[in-house]
């Protein structure tokens, strides 16, 4: 599919389900889901090709990124990447590896009544804006897995040239379900706009291990209240120190 603007665009409500499509050439980008698109969906795009279009190949409010499923095809060879938007995921969600990074574009919160998790799998990269974090349990419930034992899972700065504090950082809130909090396989860096650390963990437990925390503005890792349990970590250009305070 080409055309002169979008290839699709979903808003008002309307939540396309679409397999075995490509869209490619568009003036702008492959796909748009705006903030009032309809996120009933478990699967949004299925067995797909998006790629060579002017703008990203997916532009998609954080809430709705789980209903990317990675049998699409999202080459990054040309620098492109999933678009997503700042937004509060209320519902369990897998972010899964698309062959492409996700930019995210600001805050992303996972917190709600129904206490969603979120799902990062191996392989995915995470390339957040100037002042963009990602917050877990920071209100209300909510938790994190990203686990990669035999890859990585990378969330840096979506800078060519990235410098400390970039991006916020992660923060595992007061709130986080400490039990479904589990991160393995980690490249953490240039974090910190927080003012805590590239990871902050506020009177959260959970597990964190063979992770690399690097190039924060703050501390590599910051724990106030809570245990998490730290195993394996390495650590390198953190500005305040490593673990703290």
């Amino acid at each position: 599919m080409e055309n002169d603007n979008a290839g699709i665009y979903a808003d008002n409500g309307s939540e396309p389900a679409i397999t075995d499509t490509a869209l490619y050439g568009n003036a702008t980008d492959g796909f748009y889901a705006s903030s009032t698109a309809g996120r009933s969906r478990s699967v949004l795009f299925a067995d797909s090709s998006i790629q060579l279009n002017g703008g990203h190949p997916v532009v998609i409010p954080a809430d709705y990124a789980g209903t990317l499923d990675s049998s699409c095809h999202m080459a990054s060879d040309g620098g492109e990447r999933v678009l997503v938007i700042a937004d509060t995921l209320e519902r369990d969600a897998t972010w899964q590896a698309l062959g492409a990074p996700f930019q995210v574009t600001g805050d992303i919160g996972v917190q709600g009544d129904s206490a969603p998790r979120l799902v990062i799998e191996a392989g995915v990269t995470l390339q957040l804006d100037a002042d963009a974090g990602l917050a877990v349990g920071q209100s209300n419930s909510g938790s994190l897995e990203a686990t990669a034992p035999t890859s990585v899972i990378e969330l840096s700065s979506s800078s060519s040239s990235p410098a400390a504090g970039d991006w916020d950082g992660i923060l595992l809130g007061q709130h986080c379900d400490s039990s479904k909090v589990d991160l393995e396989g980690l490249w953490v860096g240039y974090g910190g706009g927080n003012g805590r650390g590239n990871i902050w963990s506020h009177h959260c437990g959970g597990s964190i291990a063979d992770s690399y925390i690097a190039h924060s503005s703050a501390w590599g890792i910051h724990v106030d209240g809570g245990a998490p349990t730290l195993t394996n970590i390495t650590y390198a250009g953190n500005t305040s120190g490593d673990l703290g305070p």
